[in-house]
Protein backbone atom coordinates (compact mmCIF):
# COMPACT_ATOMS: atom_id res chain seq x y z
CA UNK A 1 0.00 0.00 0.00
CA UNK A 2 1.26 3.47 -0.63
CA UNK A 3 2.47 5.54 1.82
CA UNK A 4 -0.32 8.08 3.31
CA UNK A 5 -0.21 11.30 2.45
CA UNK A 6 -2.36 13.43 4.35
CA UNK A 7 -2.40 13.23 8.98
CA UNK A 8 -6.04 11.86 8.95
CA UNK A 9 -5.05 8.95 6.53
CA UNK A 10 -1.63 8.16 9.01
CA UNK A 11 -4.00 7.92 11.51
CA UNK A 12 -6.58 5.65 10.04
CA UNK A 13 -3.88 3.51 8.87
CA UNK A 14 -2.38 3.27 12.28
CA UNK A 15 -5.21 2.97 14.28
CA UNK A 16 -5.94 -0.15 12.06
CA UNK A 17 -2.76 -1.56 13.03
CA UNK A 18 -3.65 -0.85 17.01
CA UNK A 19 -6.49 -2.84 15.82
CA UNK A 20 -4.45 -5.56 14.78
CA UNK A 21 -2.32 -5.60 17.76
CA UNK A 22 -5.62 -5.84 19.94
CA UNK A 23 -6.80 -8.66 18.45
CA UNK A 24 -3.04 -10.51 19.18
CA UNK A 25 -3.62 -9.23 22.40
CA UNK A 26 -6.88 -11.00 22.83
CA UNK A 27 -5.45 -14.08 21.30
CA UNK A 28 -2.56 -14.23 23.89
CA UNK A 29 -0.34 -13.58 21.03
CA UNK A 30 1.39 -10.81 22.70
CA UNK A 31 1.11 -8.74 25.97
CA UNK A 32 -0.48 -5.26 25.64
CA UNK A 33 2.83 -3.89 27.32
CA UNK A 34 4.83 -5.49 24.26
CA UNK A 35 2.92 -4.44 21.17
CA UNK A 36 5.75 -1.90 20.35
CA UNK A 37 7.77 -5.10 19.51
CA UNK A 38 5.03 -6.06 16.90
CA UNK A 39 4.51 -2.56 15.52
CA UNK A 40 7.48 -2.23 12.98
CA UNK A 41 6.38 -5.59 11.92
CA UNK A 42 3.07 -3.94 11.09
CA UNK A 43 4.46 -1.15 9.74
CA UNK A 44 6.69 -3.50 7.19
CA UNK A 45 4.16 -5.25 6.21
CA UNK A 46 1.68 -2.11 5.37
CA UNK A 47 4.62 -0.97 3.35
CA UNK A 48 6.07 -4.13 1.74
CA UNK A 49 9.03 -4.33 3.52
CA UNK A 50 10.81 -7.16 4.12
CA UNK A 51 14.26 -6.98 5.56
CA UNK A 52 14.56 -8.77 8.00
CA UNK A 53 17.73 -7.98 9.29
CA UNK A 54 16.52 -4.13 8.68
CA UNK A 55 13.27 -5.20 10.52
CA UNK A 56 14.76 -6.40 13.74
CA UNK A 57 17.08 -3.37 14.06
CA UNK A 58 13.32 -1.19 13.89
CA UNK A 59 12.27 -3.89 16.33
CA UNK A 60 15.17 -3.48 18.69
CA UNK A 61 15.09 0.34 18.16
CA UNK A 62 11.68 0.23 19.72
CA UNK A 63 12.64 -2.26 22.75
CA UNK A 64 15.30 -0.22 23.58
CA UNK A 65 12.84 3.85 23.49
CA UNK A 66 10.92 2.06 25.86
CA UNK A 67 13.29 0.68 28.14
CA UNK A 68 15.08 4.10 27.75
CA UNK A 69 11.83 5.37 28.71
CA UNK A 70 11.24 2.99 31.68
CA UNK A 71 14.71 4.01 33.00
CA UNK A 72 13.52 7.80 33.66
CA UNK A 73 9.83 6.66 34.48
CA UNK A 74 8.99 3.87 36.05
CA UNK A 75 5.05 4.36 35.06
CA UNK A 76 6.31 4.49 31.22
CA UNK A 77 5.59 0.83 30.66
CA UNK A 78 1.91 1.16 31.24
CA UNK A 79 1.50 3.74 28.15
CA UNK A 80 1.94 0.93 25.61
CA UNK A 81 -0.97 2.51 22.83
CA UNK A 82 1.68 5.42 22.96
CA UNK A 83 4.33 3.24 22.33
CA UNK A 84 2.88 1.19 19.89
CA UNK A 85 2.01 4.19 18.14
CA UNK A 86 5.62 6.30 18.33
CA UNK A 87 7.19 2.63 16.83
CA UNK A 88 4.65 2.56 14.16
CA UNK A 89 5.66 6.13 13.17
CA UNK A 90 8.91 5.53 13.91
CA UNK A 91 9.53 2.58 11.68
CA UNK A 92 8.43 4.62 8.88
CA UNK A 93 11.87 6.76 9.21
CA UNK A 94 13.86 4.22 9.42
CA UNK A 95 12.34 2.85 6.18
CA UNK A 96 12.47 6.42 4.78
CA UNK A 97 9.50 7.61 4.48
CA UNK A 98 9.53 9.81 6.56
CA UNK A 99 12.17 12.72 8.09
CA UNK A 100 12.26 12.78 11.64
CA UNK A 101 10.41 15.77 11.79
CA UNK A 102 7.72 14.88 9.91
CA UNK A 103 7.40 11.85 12.60
CA UNK A 104 7.54 14.05 15.17
CA UNK A 105 4.66 16.39 13.80
CA UNK A 106 2.50 13.58 12.60
CA UNK A 107 3.33 12.28 16.42
CA UNK A 108 1.71 15.56 17.84
CA UNK A 109 -1.28 15.24 15.24
CA UNK A 110 -2.24 11.42 16.36
CA UNK A 111 -2.24 12.23 20.28
CA UNK A 112 -4.12 15.45 19.19
CA UNK A 113 -6.87 13.78 17.32
CA UNK A 114 -6.56 10.22 19.54
CA UNK A 115 -5.59 10.27 22.90
CA UNK A 116 -2.69 8.36 23.02
CA UNK A 117 -2.55 7.93 26.92
CA UNK A 118 -6.67 7.54 27.45
CA UNK A 119 -5.55 3.55 27.91
CA UNK A 120 -2.97 3.62 30.53
CA UNK A 121 -2.65 0.61 32.66
CA UNK A 122 -5.81 -0.98 31.27
CA UNK A 123 -5.57 -4.26 29.17
CA UNK A 124 -6.02 -3.40 24.94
Amino acid sequence: MGVPKRNRQWLREIQGAYKRAAKMVARGEVSNLDTHQIAPRLAAKERQFDDPVEIETMVDAAIASVEWEASVDEEARGRYKFHFVSSYVFAHVHMGHLEELEADRLMDYINESWDLFDEYETAI
